[in-house]
């Protein structure tokens, strides 16, 4: 009995020595997999953020087509609106070219057996005026002044009414040409809009995709610093329990963190890091 409590403190000393000593050397853990990994992930955030950067250019390259669209149907909607108008003033030129015209024929209607009958028979009708033959001449002239006139007037307004009415004709025929064209630039805005639509649904679908393949890829950077730092500790044989205050590294790293995020100055010697609120409690009834 005694033999063994003798012995206690030797294999007390025997169990600090081998704690103390350093582990033995092997071969650092390959992190060739974990290195892939991070490439893969990176790969996989540039590619997602390439799809989305696509989908930015499309849908710009759509708005501005759909903008052009927009301003072609508003072309065509004032082109058609200023053909109604003009054929409505066409129309009511006609109108007017129809009531001199028929106002000049009226007029005409009277004179025109004397035109005749002068026409045919000039002497005869000068003899039967009772009048002197200088003013019985010089009034058949004045007359036939008047239905020359009359008749020139008559033709003119013949001629307008026919050029009125060509006019007429070509804008009813260009009439279903706009409208064909309105109707064709209204489809091509709806087309527009539906691929912009879906445009907008893919970008989203994308941006989303390259978010979670940047939050893969720093996370996978992450556990890979944080595997290399373990490795680096491990290699500089920071394997046993820290000072209860902390490292003098996480102690000089929060203090500068209260003074760059809060504006307080601490010492590292002041701070305190610990596993819980009961150590802390402890350690200040123990202080």
């Amino acid at each position: 009995m005694r033999a063994r409590v003798a012995s206690l403190p030797a294999l007390c000393w025997l169990g600090c020595a081998l704690a103390a000593t350093p582990p033995p050397s092997a071969n650092p853990p390959d992190l060739s997999g974990l290195e892939r990994q991070r490439r893969a992930s990176l790969a996989a955030e540039q590619n997602a953020e390439a799809a989305a950067s696509a989908q930015r250019a499309r849908l710009s390259a759509l708005s501005a087509d759909r903008q052009s669209a927009t301003e072609r149907l508003r072309k065509l909607e004032s082109a058609e609106a200023d053909a109604a108008d003009r054929m409505a003033e066409l129309a009511g030129q006609l109108r007017a070219a129809q009531a001199g015209l028929a106002q000049q024929e009226q007029n005409l209607g009277p004179l025109l057996p004397v035109i005749e009958h002068l026409a045919l028979e000039p002497d005869e009708i000068l003899l039967a005026l009772p009048a002197p033959p200088s003013e019985a001449a010089q009034g058949l002239a004045v007359l036939h002044g008047i239905t020359t006139s009359m008749a020139s007037q008559a033709r003119h307004l013949r001629a307008r009414q026919a050029h009125i009415a060509a006019l007429t004709d070509a804008m009813r025929r260009q009439a279903p040409v706009l409208t064909a064209a309105e109707q064709d630039a209204t489809a091509q805005a709806a087309q527009l809009d539906q691929q912009i639509s879906g445009t907008r649904a893919t970008l989203t679908t994308a941006e989303s995709m390259a978010r979670a393949a940047a939050r893969e890829a720093a996370a996978t950077a992450a556990r890979e610093t944080s595997l290399r730092a373990a490795i680096a500790a491990i290699e500089a044989g920071e394997t046993k329990y820290t000072d209860v205050a902390g490292t003098m590294a996480l102690r000089k790293a929060a203090a500068a963190k209260f003074k760059r995020d809060n504006g307080i100055d601490y010492t590292p010697q002041e701070i305190i890091v610990s596993t819980g609120g009961k150590q802390v409690i402890f350690n200040a009834m123990l202080a």
